[in-house]
């Protein structure tokens, strides 16, 4: 009884937040929508009690094979909402909704676990290293946290810290396929999309066929605006050149030079998974760190509007 209690309860406080935002759909903007969820969504929800954590409302839906639907959950569905809202309000929003969460541990550890996987996960299509920093910092002040929780937090802020969006990127010097040395900031593009690959990696061929398959990615690099940046981290050279038919033509595909290891041990970038990719400015400036499909190819987007629509 008490579990239909407070699941009608939020159920209901959903429905009420329903009738004040998405009726006027026609009438408010994505980035309205947003920022007024990213303050709401969670009102009416009952933290205290750990009993909503199984209910199909609350973890996502299941098939019929009793598989559930994660992204149809709660908090799936939370991030998904507020992804229009700028990102210090998204900050404060996720911070306070941990708070909120922390009303005793398996409450707590739920969310935590939660937007770990979903923000920083390498095969979550919503990760953002960006979004999971402000989970991280609100973790260090909870009572909840332990020694070795604190010990990966610190490390991961470590790493937000390298190459973060709107920074300067780290520089890295290759030897290209046809032997030639050079530097990432050497290259001059308007936008360097650098591609770290391992060579048979399934991932690594699915993205390059949605890539290869994106005339909007193809439009750019005709026009000289997009320079795409292949590059191998490891040391077989015979694997290196044998995969080499797999990297477009119109791409610089480079390696490592011999002796060095950037990636692994001085750790210029990092490679949490492969493929990994980064959108860089003229400037050499990080536009997009570990980018997914949709907002790498949101960014095309927005180059094609700035750069060919005249």
């Amino acid at each position: 009884m008490k579990k239909n209690i407070a699941i009608t309860a939020f159920l209901f406080a959903c429905m009420s937040l329903t009738a004040q935002i998405f009726r006027p759909i026609d009438q408010m903007s994505d980035e309205d929508r947003s920022l007024h969820l990213a303050e709401r969504f969670w009102d009416g929800f009952p933290f205290y009690d750990t009993a909503v954590l199984h209910s199909n409302e609350f973890i996502g839906p299941r098939d019929v094979f009793g598989s559930v639907n994660i992204y149809g959950g709660a908090i799936a569905r939370y991030l998904q909402l507020i992804q229009f809202a700028d990102l210090p309000t998204i900050q404060r929003s996720l911070a306070e909704t941990l708070r909120r969460a922390d009303t005793n541990e398996r409450m707590y550890r739920h969310f935590v676990e939660s937007f770990d996987f979903f923000l920083h996960d390498p095969i979550s299509r919503l990760r953002n290293e960006q979004w999971a920093e402000a989970i991280w910092h609100q973790m260090l002040e909870s009572r909840w946290v332990t020694f070795s929780d604190s010990a990966r937090i610190n490390f991961l802020l470590r790493q937000v810290d390298q190459n973060r969006v709107g920074s300067l990127s780290a520089d890295l010097e290759f030897v290209t396929i046809q032997g030639q040395r050079g530097r990432l900031h050497e290259i001059e593009a308007e936008l360097l999309m650098v591609y770290f690959y391992i060579p048979g990696c399934p991932q690594c061929r699915m993205t390059m066929e949605w890539l290869q398959g994106d005339s909007t990615l193809q439009e750019l690099i005709h026009a000289g605006i997009l320079t795409a940046f292949a590059f191998y981290p490891e040391h077989d050279f015979n694997l290196f050149r044998s995969y080499a038919s797999n990297i477009p033509s119109n791409w610089i595909n480079a390696r490592e030079p011999d002796g060095m290891s950037q990636m692994m041990e001085d750790a210029v970038f990092q490679m949490r998974g492969a493929p990994t990719i980064y959108l860089l400015d003229r400037d050499k400036k990080v536009i997009l760190k570990d980018a997914r499909m949709d907002l790498l190819f949101r960014e095309f987007e927005r180059a094609k509007q700035r750069f060919l629509s005249e």
